[in-house]
């Protein structure tokens, strides 16, 4: 197989860093003239002067747009890495450990091929699907239900998954998580005009192929992210994501309204005490003025034996319960302070399995990927949970 070909804008910083074997290479210095002959997958332009990089890698895009940018240096504060994302770039390697640049040249290749593919391919990409956790109740579980379901949706396989934390002014799952926030909100909200690369490099990767954007690190720039922003974010992320996950705060905004506008599902975790009976019932009743159909909004209730009975929470909502969770205080404590998912320390236990009720609900439909034998193979899952669920059913019985 032959390898990609790859030129190196070269200052000598991370060439050591690149393994021979897998990359077939040239080095140039300076002149950019003879580009357009080398036949190149992917440019590696290795810097000092984070402003001579920049206008190196817009000329390289503008002539060869079908070419990958990577650039690798020493760190850049955040308003520098904003300036590069609103450039264009990809990728942006900081002093690479081993196999980092590697990694980096791997995944604007796969981004590279992926594009070739969306572009030639005979048949449209289905649109991902949406889902908005929201509570108007403080301290819901909000962003416990919205990490471990968007883990647990890409663990079925079903395609990327994305995990956004739109908790603006003081979100914080990228802690939750233990990712390392290379990018936020606030520097897509820089430009009017990003694109999908610049969502993608901002996007941070967590366990098992995650990906997660971060809330900003400042309350205050929370600000810059506005409607518009949200908005431009799904429609260029549902044509790569199989599922897109948001977190909310529980105060609603107009980025937060506008995400459950565009949302194909808004999933409403209920405390079952009586402020939270009172929150959500007053949300039920904005939330419908505002337009949004009864029909995207599944409550799901954190339940204890000593609390208010589903029955009762049921009458005083006028709304169905779709799915009762666990409730597990010391699950979640001891999740957070290991920065992982619950459902990954625990992944045989109550709350899991409640998680994956909720995943198979939003994700078990066919789509046009189930077409043909895909189809085929799609139908024998859905007869072989059943299939188990009746010898559960029968085991209980017995």
């Amino acid at each position: 197989m032959e390898h990609p070909h790859v030129a190196i804008l070269s200052n000598g910083c991370c060439t050591s860093a690149l393994p021979p074997d897998r990359f077939t290479t040239v080095t140039i210095h300076e002149s950019l003239e003879g580009l357009p002959a080398l036949n190149l997958d992917l440019v590696l332009i290795e810097f000092d002067d984070p402003a001579v990089a920049f206008a190196q890698a817009e000329r390289i895009q503008h002539e060869l747009p079908a070419v990958a940018v990577v650039l690798c240096g020493p760190p850049l504060d955040s308003g520098t890495m904003a300036k590069a994302m609103r450039a264009g770039i990809r990728e942006v390697v900081t002093d690479p450990g081993p196999g980092e640049l590697e990694e980096a040249l791997d995944r604007s290749l796969a981004r590279r091929q992926r594009l070739k593919e969306a572009q030639t391919g005979p048949f449209p990409r289905p649109q991902g699907k949406v889902i908005v956790v929201h509570s108007p109740k403080g301290g819901a579980g909000k962003s416990t239900l919205a990490a471990n379901l968007a883990y647990r949706l890409r663990e079925t396989g079903a395609g990327p998954v994305a995990l956004l934390d739109l908790s603006l002014h003081g979100g914080d799952l990228d802690l939750m998580l233990g990712a390392r926030t290379n990018a936020t909100w606030a520097d897509l909200a820089e430009s009017e005009l990003f694109g999908i690369d610049e969502i993608e490099s901002a996007l941070m990767p967590c366990a098992n192929g995650l990906r997660l954007l971060a809330a900003p690190s400042l309350s205050e720039e929370g600000d810059r992210v506005d409607a518009k922003v949200v908005e431009r974010a799904l429609t260029l992320m549902r044509e790569r994501y199989a599922f897109i996950v948001i977190d909310t705060a529980a105060v609603l905004s107009e980025p937060i309204l506008k995400a459950m506008d565009l949302a194909d599902q808004v999933l409403v975790p209920l405390p079952m005490t009586l402020p939270a009976l009172r929150q959500v019932q007053r949300g039920l009743s904005l939330w419908a003025k505002l337009g949004i159909p009864a029909s995207r909004l599944s409550l799901a209730a954190w339940s204890a034996s000593d609390e208010i009975s589903q029955a009762e929470a049921e009458k005083v909502l006028q709304a169905r319960i779709t799915f009762p969770i666990p409730h597990d205080p010391t699950g979640i404590e001891d999740a957070m302070n290991a920065g992982e998912a619950l459902i990954r320390l625990q992944p045989r236990g109550a709350f899991a399995k409640a998680i994956a009720r909720i995943a198979d609900a939003f994700s078990d439909r066919p789509t046009p990927e189930h077409g043909g034998q895909g189809r085929f193979q799609w139908l024998w899952k859905q007869i072989s949970q059943q299939v188990r669920r009746n010898d559960d059913v029968s085991t209980q019985k017995a």
